[in-house]
């Protein structure tokens, strides 16, 4: 429901969903948006803030040193960028447009002195403007902030448009200059094209939120690192600063009916803002905001989504925000800091105990291929490709981090059987099996289904690093009936099941009735899954002094695929 027109148009399943009053209060919520989100926002020069917090030099030196040993450079980011190659959901693709930046520089003279303009066109007139707008895959431009979909696939420019990779190569690069000197290039490109807020790039708070982060971040750890910006970037990049958040505040994703990872992207781009522009009201508010929502949409520190995918990538928006918020002044000691740090040690340890003999976390749900790893390149040694489920990688970011925040991150124990998240997953662990079973339930709390496949009751399975069966999770959202029904249906997990046929792209569908059974004594493991009929669906007898699996029996397509990243093309592991 992304407007009251749609609300309306779908109102009696959304009535089913919700119930009557959570429905009536999620109208009168689109309602206020609808009226909010209409309110235009457009790059207003802003001030050069004379007084503001900064990122704490010896926590960033902490996270410098401790990083060393981390790859950085190697994947060629910087030189790449400079020929406007980026890298998109696992693949090399070119953002480069037409037109030069001294052709259009001249329209952010409502921000900039004329001199300012001058100096930046002098410097990088001659660099070509990015396509912010376009779909480079399918070579689609958006006028406007529709969706077309199955035409063209708008996480393109958005994923583009979160300014990813930036803060680890200020980080780590030898080649401060060169990264700096692309930071304003990019920048500037930006707000020439995206200078008013009715882009495919202002479509959501969230994406202006992950955006906001990233760019700040860059600019902290730039300053830091002793770089000098050119005349007139850091007044135009103050008020992108101010633009990013009056526009998170007019679209801002909350709602006391629903909740998503959505409105915790507002959370972190509105702290990251603070480090520029402090505001104690505001300050506390995001901080009770914050750990109000990293309760209520966790339970037993497994995200109420229905996604490890999502519980993975929210786990690292909310570590940041707790990074950042804990370089801020305000009451880090109270009950309710303690309490998201203890969720926070549950939600990493979960996706620990969930890595498989690929070294990526198992897939439940829906593949979404979204991050906030700023800390390494998420890479896949072992796969040799790009891919945010490598739990080495993410290993990395919340060690570093955790460490930041005096975080306790505890090592996961990886043999037995682990009993995670009120029994919602449970994973079995030698040294020739591992098996991962999906029992993830529907949160009884506030609505949070969009994530949700019909993959209940799934067993995910590996002997001696083969893979018996596997999760292939969901490739892309698309309108297209077929293609998401077989991806979110049980067709892609247990064939002979009926799959739920909705009818939108972001279904909620209702989740097949699994009876899940596993015991374990001193000789054998017996895990099984049956369906309301008592249908057998999966049975595995596991002999563990001998390591060899007894008995072994699935009813599925026999499909062992998987998609190490969105848009990706799948891998078959058969």
């Amino acid at each position: 429901m992304r407007d009251l027109r749609k609300a309306v148009q779908s109102a009696k399943s959304k009535v089913a969903i919700f119930g009557i009053k959570l429905f009536l209060l999620k109208v009168v919520e689109i309602a206020i948006s609808e009226i909010l989100v209409r309110i235009p926002v457009r790059l207003r020069k802003t001030s050069v803030p004379l007084k503001r917090d900064r990122l704490k030099v010896n926590i960033l030196s902490d996270i410098i040193d401790e990083s060393q040993r981390l790859y950085s450079d190697s994947f060629s980011l910087v030189s790449n960028w400079l020929d406007y190659r980026y890298l998109v959901f696992g693949q090399w693709l070119n953002f480069k447009s037409d037109s030069l930046i001294n052709s259009d520089i001249e329209s952010l003279n409502n921000t900039l002195t004329s001199e300012q303009i001058r100096n930046l066109k002098f410097v990088f007139g001659d660099c070509f403007q990015l396509s912010w707008d376009v779909d480079v895959i399918n070579d689609y431009k958006f006028s406007n902030k529709s969706i077309p979909y199955n035409i063209a696939e708008v996480k393109v420019p958005w994923d583009f448009g979160r300014f990813l990779y930036f803060p680890q190569m200020a980080m780590y690069s030898d080649e401060l200059d060169r990264v700096g000197y692309i930071f304003q290039r990019d920048v500037i490109s930006f707000y020439i094209k995206n200078g008013k807020s009715s882009s495919i790039q202002w479509a959501n708070a969230m994406e202006a939120g992950i955006r906001l982060h990233n760019l700040c971040l860059t600019y902290m750890i730039l300053q830091a690192r002793g770089f000098i910006f050119e005349d007139g970037f850091e007044t135009l990049f103050y008020s992108g600063v101010k633009m990013h958040r009056k526009f998170i505040f007019l679209n801002n994703e909350f709602s006391f009916a629903q909740t998503s990872n959505h409105f915790a992207c507002n959370i972190l781009g509105v702290v990251a803002s603070f480090y520029f522009y402090p505001s104690k009201f505001q300050s506390w508010l995001m901080r009770k905001l914050f750990n109000f929502e990293v309760q209520r949409n966790t339970h037993e520190g497994l995200l109420n989504e229905g996604s490890t995918a999502y519980h993975r990538f929210t786990s690292e928006i909310y570590l940041s925000t707790f990074f950042l918020l804990s370089g801020l002044s305000g009451d880090n000691k109270s009950d309710e800091y303690g309490n998201v740090k203890a969720t926070l040690t549950k939600m990493f340890n979960l996706v620990e105990q969930i890595e498989n003999p690929l070294g990526l976390h198992t897939q439940s749900g829906d593949a979404d291929g979204g991050f906030l790893n700023w800390i390494t390149v998420p890479f896949s040694n072992k796969l040799q490709c790009f891919t945010p489920y490598d739990v080495r990688s993410y290993r990395s970011f919340i060690e570093v981090l955790g460490k930041s925040v005096n975080l306790s991150i505890n090592d996961v124990s990886s043999n037995g059987l682990n009993e995670l998240s009120d029994r919602q997953i449970i994973v079995f662990r030698d040294s020739k099996l591992f098996v991962m079973i999906n029992n993830i339930r529907v949160c009884s709390g506030v609505f949070n289904k969009t994530h949700f496949h019909d993959d209940h009751g799934f067993v995910e399975v590996f002997y001696e690093d083969k893979c018996l069966s596997i999760d292939p999770g969901m490739p892309c959202y698309t309108s297209d009936i077929a293609s998401r029904t077989f991806f979110q249906g049980a067709s892609a997990h247990y064939a002979f099941q009926l799959a739920n046929k909705a009818d939108n792209p972001f279904a909620d569908i209702d989740r097949a009735i699994n009876l899940i059974t596993y015991e374990e004594d001193d000789y054998v493991l017996t895990i099984e899954v049956a369906n309301e009929k008592d249908e057998v669906l999966f049975q595995l007898h596991y002999d563990k002094p001998k390591q060899e699996i007894v008995k072994f029996f699935k009813k599925s397509n026999n499909s062992k695929i998987i998609f190490v990243n969105y848009l990706s093309k799948p891998i078959s592991l058969s």
